[in-house]
């Protein structure tokens, strides 16, 4: 029978035989799989100051299994690909708890680094703890969050999203999907050089009337609030409208890119 930490493994990662192999050399698959096990068991708001008491057993005891790996490119392996699958839980575990979760998971995970001598700004960046900072920096409710409204066919914008991920342009399909949700909101990350082709799309696709912004008035709005980089910083530092404007000066070599860009987006819509 598949346990919970193979299945996780073997669906995150490309070498799944080879990262489990390390873990049991070091005899901590029993410690692993049980974490992941209880973790998949809180699901509700109820559970939540348990779910906090037990981030700083598992950090201690963490800290303890890759002191363990003598080397240095194995613990790297387990701790990447450890922290990897703590990252997608916390996201999936927070849907269903209060917006009190992460702030208060933070603050545990920042005296559990403290006492343990560990490096929290890596942690945090492991886990993706970063990108809630910002969103509490973005001041707004769920209820009044900027979203898009796809005003083509669904398989025409799956197809597009898949599209984006196949260029390189964006890291996670499901995450740049809630973009266009208006319950589901979480940030996605963008490969900070295709910034310019990402403002370039999106400026098609409101001249072409697939896209609205809800709740904020601006067609880049939602865009600029949920698109991190690779690190997690915000993408936007300067405004997109700024950035289309440059592109623009161009001139011909804009015109040719918006032109291919355009070509492969009305071929999305004639699928």
């Amino acid at each position: 029978m598949t346990s919970i930490l193979e299945k996780k493994i073997q669906e995150k990662y490309e070498n799944p035989t080879l990262l489990l192999k390390v873990i049991r050399k070091h005899d901590s698959e029993i410690f692993l799989n049980n974490v992941f096990q209880l973790i998949s068991e809180f699901t509700d708001k109820k559970s939540e100051n348990e779910l906090l008491s037990l981030a700083n057993t598992i950090l201690t005891k963490l800290n303890d299994v890759l002191f363990a790996i003598p080397d240095i490119e194995e613990r790297k392996m387990v701790k990447y690909a450890v922290t990897g699958i703590f990252k997608t839980d916390i996201q999936a575990v927070n849907q269903n708890l209060s917006e009190n979760f992460i702030p208060n998971l933070i603050n545990t995970l920042k005296t559990s680094s403290f006492l343990l001598n560990n490096n929290y700004q890596e942690l945090e960046s492991l886990l993706g703890l970063k990108r809630y900072d910002i969103l509490k920096s973005k001041r707004f409710s769920s209820s009044d969050a900027p979203y898009y409204d796809w005003l083509g066919k669904e398989h025409e914008l799956d197809e597009l999203i898949r599209d984006l991920k196949d260029k390189d342009i964006i890291n996670s399909v499901l995450d740049f999907k809630k973009l266009f949700s208006a319950s589901e909101k979480t940030f996605f990350t963008v490969n900070k050089d295709k910034t310019e082709d990402l403002v370039l799309i999106f400026s098609i696709l409101k001249d072409l009337e697939l896209i609205q912004p809800k709740q904020k008035s601006g067609y880049f709005s939602p865009l600029v609030h949920y698109a991190l980089d690779n690190e997690e910083n915000v993408l936007f530092t300067k405004p997109p409208n700024k950035i289309h404007y440059s592109l623009k000066q161009k001139g011909r070599s804009y015109d040719e890119q918006r032109e291919n860009y355009e070509s492969w987006i009305q071929s999305l819509l004639s699928i």
